[in-house]
């Protein structure tokens, strides 16, 4: 590393703790050597997190509900948050989704008995769920929320990923909780095993951070909130798809964060064979995924927290 470049990183403050110790680290990315979360160079350059979300799921082309086996798998990952949440006994109340995709979790908690709300920042989810699934929706950050508007539950699940400040977004959820009320937080975990591969599936250009345990647990103690249960799931998918996407790179010339289109809809005549060869792998790799799981190296990164406020 030249001095030059050693002073542009001296120059480059952490995110996650505020600490200006950031390294060189793989693919174009950079690490914190104090919280060691991982960053994209983008994370520096002003307004990144909302250019690339109008880039990529405003265009008219985001499909967020897909086929059928898209519609299954929404399913059971509405019903695993559900189960979290049950778990740390939030079973009814207001529930607030930021980041709603197709509106299915609204619906599956809906459905469950939680009165539903959601926000997202682009317009086009905003206006498809609405007219879709008639849940109420806020279209706009966090902080143009009513100060008066209090929930239960807070749902982001792969959200925080997303954003330049991920402290003052878990800071702006920890406001909107009553005072017993519980953030679920799902993110890419870039301490799983399947993050050391070229085709990680959760390289993207609009992922501006990428989390580990710690780094996670920072954030959130830095808004305010304390977790109740930190840990990781590994999907039947993860080792199928990380896999097919490395291969089929073909010796990559440079060692960048992996980057695809806007979603596109696949050929049906060739998603059954798609979905079927991934479930046949998620059921062969399952003693892997297990032991994954319980050595905190899954794909997928859960914390469960409570504000500080609270007592217990």
């Amino acid at each position: 590393m030249t001095s030059a470049q050693a002073s542009g990183l001296a120059n480059l403050i952490c995110p996650v703790c505020a600490e200006p110790r950031v390294s060189q680290f793989r693919r174009g990315l950079y690490r914190c050597v104090t919280c060691t979360a991982v960053l994209s160079p983008a994370i520096w350059k002003d307004g990144a997190d909302v250019r690339l979300e109008r880039q990529w799921f405003d265009d008219g082309a985001y499909d967020p509900e897909g086929s059928y086996w898209t519609r299954l798998f929404e399913e059971w990952n509405a019903r695993r948050t559900w189960r979290r949440l049950e778990q740390v006994g939030t079973t009814s109340g207001r529930l607030l989704e930021v980041g709603v995709g197709s509106g299915s979790l609204l619906a599956f908690m809906a459905d469950r008995g939680f009165e539903v709300q959601g926000c997202d920042m682009s317009r086009d989810v905003c206006v498809r769920v609405e007219s879709t699934r008639g849940f109420p929706m806020h279209c706009g950050p966090l902080t143009d929320l009513s100060t008066s508007a209090s929930f239960d539950a807070v749902v982001m699940n792969h959200v925080v990923e997303h954003v330049s400040d991920p402290v003052s977004l878990l800071a702006q959820a920890e406001r909107l909780l009553t005072p017993h009320g519980v953030l679920h937080i799902a993110v890419p975990n870039v301490g799983s095993w399947e993050a050391n591969l070229s085709g990680w599936t959760s390289y993207l250009p609009y992922h501006l951070v990428y989390f580990n345990r710690p780094s996670l647990e920072r954030a959130v103690g830095r808004a305010g909130l304390r977790s109740l249960r930190t840990f990781t799931y590994e999907p039947f998918s993860g080792w199928f798809l990380a896999l097919l996407r490395t291969l089929t790179q073909r010796g990559r010339a440079t060692d960048e964060p992996v980057t695809a289109g806007p979603s596109r809809k696949k050929s049906r005549l060739l998603e059954y064979p798609y979905r079927l060869a991934m479930l046949t792998a998620g059921g062969i790799t399952w003693p892997l995924r297990q032991i994954q799981d319980v050595m905190e190296k899954g794909e997928e990164l859960i914390l469960l927290a409570r504000s500080q406020r609270a007592n217990n």
